[in-house]
């Protein structure tokens, strides 16, 4: 190469290994075509346009030192990371090999800087190369350096849903209501994973716990009220059910709290037989 580019492919060489060592890895994908275009184009030019190599390998030269001697501490990782979209495209090679340097790249970062990239490689992994193990392990990643981080937990969580993996998505969802603000916030994330250990883990005990949790702070959410209805009808235990339902009742006003009160009337009158009782409450 040196004598084919008078004298100056060996810089243009050293060039390509400098960008390939490179600490930034969009400086290490895009350099390393940058490169690749230079080297290319000299042997176009020699071949086919007669151009002497001295005359225009000096310039082509020093625009690629240049270019490859971008300081990249001064650029964003989210200005680099729009370039590496834009540079990349659809490309399922070119992405598969960005997001291989991307990934190397996180490692050792500060949780701050390393979790924003995390998940925008696991969503580039889910969109661009349809890789959902190489995304849920970045997910994975990011929720390990920071536990309560909302949009890590339900990107894994959508990832587990899809794959039918419940005992992971149930453990997501705790994860979730563990990391609101307040209690309150969490609790539609308990109220589901208590419904997924009822309908798909079959531990109606379990999913009882987690409802009656949830009931204690909020005696009106509804997926939890309707769970443990459906539980305790199942298990006939109509003393707990009539419990519940009054505690419902409480919650409510107006036409939703008539309607609560005619279901206890109908567990007392049609469970328990005792119609007295029943009459009480169909007259509240």
């Amino acid at each position: 190469p040196a004598e084919l580019f008078g004298g100056h492919g060996q810089q243009i060489l050293e060039g390509l290994e400098k960008v390939k060592a490179a600490e930034h890895p969009v400086v290490r994908v895009s350099g390393r075509r940058l490169v690749s275009g230079v080297l290319k184009l000299v042997v176009r030019m020699v071949q086919n346009l007669g151009v002497r190599p001295d005359a225009g390998v000096q310039r082509i030269v020093a625009d690629t030192k240049e270019l490859s001697a971008v300081q990249v501490p001064a650029l964003s990782d989210e200005a680099l990371l729009v370039h590496l979209e834009r540079l990349n495209g659809d490309d399922a090679a070119r992405w598969n090999e960005a997001l291989g340097s991307i990934t190397e790249a996180i490692k050792g970062r500060e949780p701050g800087d390393a979790v924003p990239l995390y998940l925008r490689a696991g969503r580039w992994y889910l969109a661009k190369v349809s890789r959902s193990d190489f995304a849920l392990a970045c997910f994975t990643q990011a929720i390990s350096l920071a536990p309560s981080n909302d949009d890590a937990l339900e990107a894994a969580g959508q990832i587990y849903r899809k794959a039918q993996q419940w005992p992971e998505l149930i453990g997501v969802l705790l994860k979730r209501a563990d990391a609101q603000a307040n209690a309150a916030a969490g609790l539609p994330y308990r109220a589901e994973a208590a419904d997924l250990v009822e309908s798909k883990l079959n531990d109606a005990k379990k999913a009882r716990e987690i409802a009656e949790a949830v009931l204690a702070v909020n005696p009106a959410e509804q997926r939890a009220v309707e769970l443990l209805e459906r539980i305790l009808l199942r298990t006939e235990d109509w003393s707990a059910l009539v419990s519940l339902q009054e505690r419902k009742a409480d919650a409510l006003s107006g036409a939703a709290r008539a309607e609560a009160l005619c279901e206890i009337a109908e567990v007392y009158e049609d469970h328990i037989s005792d119609t007295a009782k029943a009459a009480v409450w169909y007259e509240k």
